[in-house]
């Protein structure tokens, strides 16, 4: 990837994670993705604390498309040890809000999770002291504010490091689904026998439309065909509520497109579909990037249609459990927000956290009223009263015919 090479600053050796090595690191901060790449892929490599959303070539992508015509700039943390070797990256993107540099994870609101990478060796050791230094560090560095929404609380038994800071609950819950054993087994868990039993009706009946068909997608033909539809379908769903569409964000259209072409000729797309299809339209539609352990949905639709009286939507959701647990996945994540079909299917609920911190007097006053209306939104969302008001009375102001 092509990105301008920018201005590296290395601090000065910080002692941190003291233990029996009493080991030694030093912080650099690094304003370019070519800077950042080897330790950032050397750390994926590892055993790590991360999730898919922090994959290397995912978050360039972003970059690229989405985060630098927005005015977003590098702004990586590379922790490492006295050998050079990488120990965490604090993978973040910065730009002018509010009168404050506002610091944030790569992707914003496309990754439904984000957290720092950190050799999961060094997340067991790491200190509030240690965290306090690389703060001060980044407000050295020009930072006023970290902004930083939906971390997951731990990865794999491991607590996140950032809850030694001031932090507070994300507003929604992130849903997950086990995966243990085969497709048959982990739908026969979730779903009870009449369930099952209608799903099962539902797709013998979606099975007479012509050119029924689902697939994983493979060529750039198909992508470009069901991406097209997918685009057009969510537009209007979101119209009809009066939600602000984040595909119609400049670049988004290039940046999905690009992350689902990249490495699709070696047949390891960095974001891959799963479609369900009849030859007059697009039924349904998931999408999402997996790392070694899991598999990650970040967008779905499902058809306008009367076809979607039939479910589609959650007749391809089996497909996409059954094609989990095929390729070995431990868990499929169906993301941030409830909804039926997520409470219906996932036996884990996680509550992330937020954390806005500031580094700078003027920075403390933009957390402060970021973490107000966060807390605000988290209050209306989790008040079942409160959010059936506000949802309809935004689809009543703001839907478009």
């Amino acid at each position: 990837m092509n990105f301008a090479l920018a201005r590296t600053e290395l601090a000065q050796p910080v002692t941190g994670m003291p233990d029996e090595a009493d080991l030694e690191w030093s912080l650099e901060i690094v304003r370019s993705l070519e800077a950042a790449e080897a330790p950032w892929r050397d750390l994926l490599q590892q055993d790590c604390f991360a999730t898919a959303y922090q994959d290397f070539d995912f978050c360039a992508l972003w970059f690229r498309h989405v985060g630098a015509p927005a005015g977003f700039e590098p702004c990586v943390a590379i922790g490492r040890d006295a050998a050079g070797q990488p120990l965490f990256l604090w993978p973040l993107v910065r730009r002018p809000a509010g009168g404050c540099q506002v610091a944030q994870f790569f992707c914003g609101s496309h990754a439904n999770v984000a957290t720092m990478l950190w050799r999961m060796d060094v997340a067991a050791r790491i200190t509030l002291t240690d965290l306090q230094r690389i703060l001060r560090l980044l407000a050295e560095s020009g930072i006023d504010v970290l902004s930083l929404h939906n971390q997951p609380r731990q990865l794999r038994g491991q607590a996140n490091p950032l809850l030694l800071l001031p932090h507070q609950a994300a507003p929604d819950k992130n849903y997950s689904l086990t995966i243990d054993g085969t497709g048959d087994d982990v739908i026969a868990r979730s779903y009870n026998a009449d369930t099952r039993r209608k799903l099962r009706r539902k797709e013998r009946n979606l099975a007479q439309l012509p050119g029924y068909r689902y697939s994983r997608l493979t060529t750039p033909e198909q992508v470009d065909h069901c991406l097209s539809q997918f685009l057009k379908q969510k537009a209007a769903r979101l119209s009809a509520r009066g939600i602000g569409n984040a595909f119609e964000e400049e670049g988004m259209d290039a940046f999905i497109r690009a992350a689902c072409r990249h490495g699709l000729e070696q047949g390891r797309p960095l974001m891959e579909i799963h479609a369900l299809e009849c030859d007059a339209e697009l039924l349904a539609l998931f999408a999402g990037i997996h790392g070694r352990r899991e598999f990650l949905a970040i967008f779905n639709s499902y058809t306008l249609s009367q076809n979607a009286r039939l479910s589609p939507g959650l007749v391809l959701l089996v497909k996409l459990v059954q094609d989990c647990a095929a390729r070995g996945f431990q868990s499929l994540g169906l993301g941030i927000g409830a909804a039926d079909y997520k409470s219906q299917l996932c036996d884990v609920a996680e509550q992330p956290f937020d954390s806005f911190i500031g580094l700078t007097a003027r920075g403390q006053i933009y957390a402060l009223s970021t973490k107000a209306l966060r807390a605000a939104k988290s209050a209306i969302k989790n008040n079942p009263f409160l959010w059936d008001i506000v949802s309809k009375g935004r689809a009543k102001l703001f839907a478009r015919t």
